[in-house]
């Protein structure tokens, strides 16, 4: 899996959230099958989901001081 795919992207920052494809689904309103696909590369986000994941990923990044 490429580290700069969507899908590889996604994973890694669930990882980095500590937690389960499931709380990630929940999260972004949707299935935890949704969440796998995307992880695995079977689908793709929609724009709509890769805003909301980009989200996410602002609020676990650390603040610069």
């Amino acid at each position: 899996m490429n580290t700069k795919s969507p899908g590889s992207r996604i994973k890694i920052l669930r990882q980095q959230l500590g937690i389960s494809q499931e709380e990630l689904g929940r999260r972004l309103g949707v299935s935890v099958v949704t969440i796998n696909r995307w992880e695995r590369e079977v689908n793709q986000p929609s724009p709509l989901a890769l805003r909301e994941i980009g989200r996410l990923e602002i609020l676990n990044t650390p603040a610069r001081s």
